[in-house]
């Protein structure tokens, strides 16, 4: 099964709790190698902070996808406007705490995301 359908699947099924930065994160540790990338979702004009998982061949996994289609940019391209809400900030820090210390980032997570198996 694809892990990202799996993975939603779980998600759902165990009600986790958590952020897309956590959701992803657990996406991450299920494909052998693969690594968390912030950058920016687009859609209709609009850019939008987000993360993604990236597998060691550059495949790109996320769990919002089954959701919604885009497009994925490390940067803010040339006539799109960056879209922002409250949760922004949050999810860019706790990208930057997964990046800078995910162990501090995993026990700061919710049980649910913690216990998630």
């Amino acid at each position: 099964m694809d892990p990202v359908k799996r993975i939603v699947l779980r998600l759902k099924l165990r009600k986790t709790e958590g952020t897309i930065v956590h959701h992803n994160a657990l996406l991450s540790r299920s494909i052998k190698d693969s690594k968390l990338v912030a950058g920016y979702a687009l859609c209709m004009n609009q850019a939008c902070w987000h993360c993604w998982v990236e597998g060691p061949d550059g495949t790109k996994y996320d769990v919002t996808r089954e959701i919604v289609p885009f497009e994925y940019s490390t940067e803010v391209p040339e006539g799109y406007q960056q879209m922002s809400h409250e949760l922004i900030d949050k999810n860019i820090e706790l990208f930057k705490l997964y990046t800078d210390d995910r162990k501090q980032f995993w026990k700061d997570a919710p049980k649910s995301v913690r216990d998630f198996k």
